[in-house]
């Protein structure tokens, strides 16, 4: 097993429609400061090995790809899908 990091991505905003927003509000303070979340994972060795450009499965997590930061020193996976999301518009 390797050390890796992992890229999670969340919503960019905290509302769920910016349309909404009045206008006098700057979009800056809508930003979510949770938007990206880096981790420490491990990898199979098969993993870091992989150039397909496939994503793949983390278990009970969500699909990645392997982003172009990546190094032979450094694997870096960016979260592209969820495997189960709460979020509903309003």
């Amino acid at each position: 097993m390797k050390e890796i990091e992992c890229r999670n991505y969340d919503r960019l905003f905290t509302e769920p429609d910016m349309g909404n927003i009045p206008e006098d509000k700057d979009y800056k303070d809508f930003l979510n400061p949770e938007s990206l979340k880096v981790v420490t994972g491990y990898a199979e060795p098969a993993l870091l090995e992989d150039n397909s450009g496939i994503a793949v499965q983390f278990e009970r997590v969500g699909y990645y790809m392997k982003d172009p930061d990546s190094t032979e020193e450094k694997l870096v996976m960016n979260k592209t899908t969820s495997l189960k999301d709460g979020f509903k518009l309003q």
